[in-house]
């Protein structure tokens, strides 16, 4: 049933969504002083050139032909590359993006409510409670997760356009549903759901599928009279499946590289049943959360059974009162089917749960609870204000603990150290607080996290990685290389690994064995810019220059912004005495980049080999000025002082 009232959104309508909206600032504030945490953000944000560079065509690009951190979804990358261009590499800025769109959709669900149910004090307190959950903090508080503010912005936004079509079905209003679901696609592969839990909403409050007046009106066996009232609710909505089916093929295809095969499919599926008791739990007692939590090493027998036998009753309890409470039967199915593509049937990733897969998949459960405080409070209209006072101590208690859970997400170092405190065996939690301190230069606490983490889950990527990283800070560069050989074992077929490896061989000396290294990354990954630029400047500090060139010029085809490459091609023209061709190379990297001292320095040495003393004194010394530790650039202008006092 759609609110049978004015079409035209309240004065008190329009009132109670402006305080929402500014209650949900109020709350969410504090997240505008978190910093970029070492969770994904770099790999989004800080460390990726194209989104750092802001809305470019090349980033335009990108964004739609290229998966994004192991997921294809142009809109949310175009939206990180615009907070880049309008505010730069800014935390605070991204932050408050985050915290607008979910404020947003706090508001376009209070009123999606009120346009179904028309009870606006319980429609406010339900919208309350989904958007001042302390759940919401991962999304809000975490810029990765960016994703799944704009998925619900769209999912709420198609929804609003359903509600139209279904008030006066037509193709042009089916049109506008299709397009805004397409728009909700490149925003997070979750959204594939979204036909399903519209044909969940024809079934309640919309009243689209009359099972039981149909059922005993047609002459027609009671399946065939269900199936066919269902399939024109179906048929109607093959646009919408379609493009869902287009989704999970583009997400399958992308996703190949990030799905964990490594769990059997029978603790896959016992982690699903113990999820969704796990997910219920955290609705109703928030408590203990964490960025990340680490799969058991087994689930006893007693544990994902009883989340069986839960699962089961429920299932069995809301068709019991599917009659005489609908409600029941449309919140219920709809937690479980929009948590279907990341409950860990399929395995993405190493966590077994997530707060922040609980954003849309909770607003099911509180269907049920909206649907059923309202039948209550029309049976007994003197409990309305027990409810109202019920609904604002829970939302006053969601606030203290979302207050609360904001503080861990202020740094690194905050964000792991709670993750550790709340769970156990956590090797990410200690691998990512050994990052944080290492680029803190923290190194012996760095160390203790790190060997704790590789000790908990032996050869895992991420730990190989940032002990690597550890070694390298503290100078062993022989440890260095030993991690690096364990993770290529693990990842034979990684370019990007064996490109790393070769660097680390280099650097103690062991050509043959970096040479090797650069030539398989380049096998495995003809195309990866980085490996190119390594393998040439391996070569033109071995003297190849003629093979540095090659390198450096398919570096530059494949990305034809890498300045380092460049620069590292002009040093090789000039070391093969081509001057000329090195000015114009070193001239277009300072175009690229006016701050780089190397680029200048080759252009200097470009003028010294064209006889331009002159010139090329006044380049050397604004290398020195940008950069006065530059031993090259100190030698080069002994030289050329001395030859303009020999004249």
């Amino acid at each position: 049933m759609i609110n049978q009232g004015d079409d035209k959104p309240s004065v008190r309508s329009i009132g109670m969504a402006a305080g929402l909206l500014a209650l949900v600032v109020m709350v969410f504030w504090p997240a505008l002083d978190c910093e970029f945490v070492g969770y994904d953000d770099q790999e989004y944000v800080v460390d990726h050139a194209l989104v750092n560079a802001g809305l470019t065509a090349e980033g335009f690009k990108y964004a739609f032909t290229e998966a994004h951190h192991f997921m294809w979804h142009p809109l949310t990358t175009l939206s990180h590359m615009a907070d880049c261009e309008f505010f730069g590499v800014s935390s605070r800025a991204h932050h408050a993006v985050n915290l607008a769109l979910h404020a947003v959709n706090a508001v376009l669900f209070f009123l999606i409510l009120a346009r179904l149910f028309g009870r606006l004090e319980l429609c406010l307190i339900a919208a309350l409670l989904f958007a001042l959950h302390p759940l919401r903090v991962e999304s809000v508080a975490w810029v990765s997760a960016r994703k799944d503010l704009l998925c619900t912005l769209f999912w709420m936004l198609t929804i609003g356009a359903y509600l139209l079509y279904a008030e006066k079905p037509g193709w042009r209003r089916m049109t506008l549903v299709s397009a805004v679901f397409a728009l909700g696609i490149m925003t997070r592969p979750t959204i594939v759901t979204l036909p399903f839990a519209l044909l969940l909403l024809d079934v309640w409050p919309l009243n689209r599928w009359r099972l039981r007046s149909e059922a005993s009106e047609s002459a027609d066996p009671p399946r065939a009279a269900i199936w066919n009232r269902a399939w024109p609710l179906v048929r109607e909505k093959l646009p919408l499946f379609a493009l869902a089916a287009l989704l999970c093929v583009i997400t399958v295809s992308v996703h190949s590289v990030a799905i964990d095969e490594t769990l059997s499919f029978g603790f896959r599926l016992q982690n699903a049943l113990v999820s969704y008791a796990r997910y219920v739990g955290k609705f109703l007692a928030p408590l203990n959360l964490s960025v990340f939590y680490p799969f058991p090493e087994a689930w006893p027998a007693w544990t994902w059974s009883s989340a069986l036998a839960f699962i089961s009753a429920m299932v069995w309890l809301v068709c019991w009162r599917f009659r005489r409470a609908p409600y029941l039967a449309v919140g219920w199915f709809w937690f479980l089917g929009t948590l279907v593509p990341v409950i860990g049937i399929v395995a993405v990733g190493d966590h077994a749960i997530a707060d922040r897969y609980t954003y849309v998949p909770h607003i099911g459960l509180l269907i049920m609870l909206v649907g059923g405080a309202a039948q209550w409070a029309s049976r007994r209209p003197d409990m309305l204000g027990a409810l109202r006072i019920g609904g604002v101590a829970a939302a006053l208690a969601c606030i203290l603990l979302t207050r609360h859970n904001l503080a861990f997400w202020q740094n690194t170092e905050t964000l792991w150290r709670r993750a550790l405190e709340v769970t156990d065996r956590n090797a990410r939690a200690h691998s990512g607080l050994g990052a944080g301190l290492i680029a803190q230069g923290r190194i012996a606490e760095a160390r203790e996290h790190l060997v704790k983490a590789d000790a908990l889950e032996p050869d895992t990527p991420e730990v190989l990685h940032n002990l690597t990283i550890l070694s390298e800070a503290q100078g062993d560069l022989r440890s260095a290389l030993g991690y690096l050989e364990r993770s290529v074992a693990l990842y034979s077929n990684s370019g990007l690994l064996y490109a790393k490896l070769g660097v680390m061989r280099a650097r103690l000396g062991e050509a043959a064995g970096a040479r090797q290294a650069f030539q398989r990354s380049i096998e495995l990954a003809p195309d990866f810019s980085a490996g190119r630029f390594q393998f040439g400047e391996f070569l033109r500090l071995s003297g190849e220059h003629s093979e540095a060139r090659t390198q450096y010029r398919e570096a530059l085809r494949l990305d034809p912004g890498f300045v380092r490459a460049r620069v590292g091609l002009a040093a090789t023209l000039n070391a093969l005495g081509h001057h000329a061709d090195a000015g114009r190379e070193s001239q277009a990297a300072l175009k690229q980049d006016a701050t780089s001292a190397e680029a200048l320095l080759q252009t200097a040495l470009a003028l010294a080999g064209l006889g331009r003393t002159n010139d090329a004194l006044r380049a050397v010394k604004g290398a020195l000025q940008l950069d006065s530790n530059l031993e090259e650039a100190k030698e080069l202008l002994k030289r050329l002082i001395s030859s303009e006092a020999n004249r």
